[in-house]
Formats: structure tokens, sequence, C-alpha cells
């Protein structure tokens, strides 16, 4: 059977499928089936979309097995990373094979950036495979294996990788903290307790990530009013990634892993990711649907307007997409309400600021990715305070004058070719034993 006579097989079967269930009953309408039937929203929008993760065309594999790139990372190895997450996507999504394997023989770092995508995906199909068999369809993929992982892999996939976040595993290693997949769901009641409820569960669960981790590396224990202001600080990006999901769920994981360096200190690596899938920051401020606040477009419009005059909007690597999402960053500047700031540069400077100085190293590094844009905070450029009217705000505008009218600098704020269905914070904050000053 040809890759095209399979993937039509399978349209048809999903039809005849969703078709069936309707005939029993089931559903009430094959437009009304959601999440019980159907692939999943993130699925639906991810699929839906040109381009998405990479522009390679997605080409048959014969072999049934993809490679896992030597560095699974969105931020260091993105073209590689992207293009491995939209092959195995669109196989699983079409069942182009019976029997796929997940080959890590090459891999030797894997991200928890790259790794929670693959992992979602993973998730989300196999749940909608489970449901059809359990209505009696047959699904063509019969299995998925990982395959060819070294002890340093397998000690990730089982603490907090594929293994944990699908099959529930639960690993135990002394030098591993996990703060697990925490996922949440928009129902858009106007009074959601259990939405709160959870979102509650998740923030506490966070903050006693970070406790674990600064007890690990012998730090003195954060005072109460530290907690309290991570606590919210998270739970305002927390609620964010949830409120500009278009498909309703957002996710937060964390890995942290210690060590004894060459020279005999104690560091560990402090990860922490937070993401939505549906539309990016640029599409969500285009939407005038989805974007209440049109006094913020209009300021973004004007911004753009001086951009366009100065010719910083050619090239490549800089476009009106870049600028704008940048600006939603700034604190103050929300897409649903004139008067709620976002809480993004606060989230940054709080989380970053366990590396315990301001200074830049190789290893730490905040990245936002969005559609096509990606921002990178490394400590370079610092947070600058401005005056509005009586008011202070916080700016992260990457250039030296703390002006978002200047261009920033394109080393750190950039267009990328790989496209991100959504929003991704993703924190990698490198930690010495000796060097970090709590409050």
């Amino acid at each position: 059977m040809s890759k095209k006579e399979n993937i039509q097989i399978t349209e048809r079967g999903h039809k005849k499928f969703l078709n069936s269930l309707k005939r029993q009953g089931k559903l009430r309408n094959t437009n009304s089936v959601g999440e019980s039937a159907m692939h999943s929203k993130n699925v639906r929008h991810i699929v839906k979309i040109k381009d998405v993760f990479s522009k390679a065309n997605v080409l048959e594999n014969k072999e049934n097995r993809f490679k896992i790139p030597s560095t699974f990372s969105l931020v260091d190895e993105p073209s590689k990373s992207f293009k491995f997450l939209k092959d195995l996507l669109f196989s699983l999504y079409r069942q182009d094979s019976i029997n796929i394997e997940i080959d890590f023989k090459d891999c030797e770092r894997i991200d928890l950036d790259a790794s929670i995508c693959m992992d979602i995906i993973l998730k989300d199909i196999i749940g909608y495979y489970k449901k059809r068999s359990s209505y009696g369809y047959r699904n063509y993929v019969k299995s998925i294996r990982i395959i060819n992982t070294s002890l340093k892999i397998k000690k990730f996939l089982y603490s907090t990788g594929a293994y944990k976040n699908i099959n529930n595993f639960d690993y135990k290693d002394p030098s591993v903290i996990s703060y697990p997949l925490c996922i949440g769901f928009r129902t858009h009641k106007s009074n959601d307790e259990a939405r709160e409820a959870k979102k509650e569960l998740d923030v506490t669960a966070l903050v006693d990530y970070v406790i674990s981790c600064l007890k690990k590396m012998n730090k003195p224990e954060l005072t109460a009013k530290a907690k309290k202001y991570i606590a919210n600080i998270s739970g305002e990006i927390i609620t964010n990634a949830e409120d500009h999901s278009s498909t309703n769920h957002r996710y937060s994981i964390g890995y942290f892993e210690d060590s004894i360096d060459d020279n005999e200190n104690h560091v560990g690596i402090f990860n922490l990711v937070i993401l939505n899938f549906g539309e990016t920051i640029y599409e969500r401020l285009n939407n005038p649907e989805v974007c209440k606040n049109q006094e913020i477009v209009t300021r973004m419009e004007e911004l753009s307007s001086k951009y366009t005059k100065k010719n910083w909007f050619t090239g490549e690597s800089f476009k009106e997409e870049t600028l704008w999402t940048l600006y939603a960053l700034q604190d103050g500047v929300s897409s649903i309400s004139p008067h709620r700031g976002n809480g993004t540069i606060n989230f940054i400077d709080c989380f970053f600021g366990l590396k315990g100085d301001d200074g830049v190293d190789n290893l730490s590094k905040m990245t936002i990715l969005s559609g096509n844009s990606s921002i990178t905070f490394d400590g370079k450029y610092k947070t600058k305070i401005r005056m509005k009217g009586a008011d202070e705000q916080k700016v992260m505008t990457f250039n030296e004058e703390g002006d978002i009218s200047n261009k920033p600098d394109s080393d750190y704020v950039k267009f990328v070719q790989n496209y991100f269905p959504g929003t991704i914070i993703i924190a990698k904050i490198f930690i010495q034993e000796d060097d970090l000053k709590t409050s």
C-alpha cells in the first residue's frame, strides 16, 4: 500500500468512525465531537498550519524510524529538532507506518523544550488511537517504541520525559528533582472553581520545585515574602498561558539535575518550560476578535510605521512580527485588557535571579519562542525602569538606550525560520552552590 493510499484510507476511516458514533447516539453531530473522539485541539490546530515547525517538506520514512538529533533542543539546535517534530507529528497523524521507532542512537543531549513538545504530540495522538480502539475501530499504527537510549537519556526519559509523561513511570534519582508535567484546561466559565484550584496546585508545585532546587544546592531558605512573590508571578504567567491558548490548554514542566564539575564544584542546571499551543502572540494581536485592547494595537502600528520609515524591517532577520512580539512582553501590555500587565519581565527577572549574579555565562538563558519570533535573555541587557505618568514600568528593549523605538540587538531579538505554533517560555539557569543570594 502506498503512502497516499494509506492517508486516504485513514481519512475515510476517521469519517466513518465519527459517523458511526453519531448513529449510535454517542455524539450529537460530528461538528460537536470536541475532544471525545476527534484528534485533540492541539493536533487539529497544528496540522493545519503551513510550514509548521519547519519549512522542510515531510518526506516518506521507509524505515519507519525517526532519529532524534544529537542535540535535541529548540534553542540550540532548532533546525534539526523542529524538523524531527514535524516528521513525527505527520507520520503519527497520517498513520503512515505500522510500527514506529523513535531512535536515540545519535542523541547526546535532550533539552526539556524539545522533549515536552514531543511528549505532548505523542500523548495526544496515542489518546486518539486509544479512543478509536475503545469503539472497535482499527488503527494502522500498531506500536510506537523508543530505542537505542543511553543511560543518560534513559534517566531523563524516566524522570521527566516520555516514559514518565506518557507511561506514568515513577523514577527516583538523588541527583534529579522534577516539577511534573502540569496541564491546565480553560473552560470559559465566568467562575471556574475547578480551573482556579488546579492552577493553584500547579503554582504551589512550582514553588516547591524552586525550594527543593535551592535546598539541593545548600542555599538559605526563601523567606515567606520571596515564596509569595514567586507564586504570584508564576501564577500570572501560567494564567497568561491558559488565557492566550486558543486550544485551551497550557503546560508547565521542570527538571533539575546537580553534579560535580571538573573543578570539584557543586553545580546544577535549573530547567523550566511553560507553553501553550494556538495563535502566536503576533497572531492574537492581529485578530480583532481576540485582541480586546485595540489601544495597544494602535500603539504598535505607530511603532511599526517608525521602523518602516527607517528601513528596519528589511531582510529576513527582523520583521513586524518580531517587533510586536517584543512589545507585547513589556510591562502593562496585554491583548486582553487595557489595564492588565502580563508580568513576563518580572518572571524573567525572578527566575534568572536564581543564577545568583547578573553576569553572562555560556549556559544560563531564558528564551521565548512564538511563531517565527525568538527572544533570548542572558543577562547582557538588563530590564530598565521608565515612567508612564506617575507610574513606574519595567521595560526590556535589548538596546543600550532602553527605548523600544530603537531597534533591538538582532542577536537577541530576531525573526527565525522555524515556526512554533503557540508560545513557549524556556528557562535554563546554571547555579553554583556558593553564588545564590535570596531575600
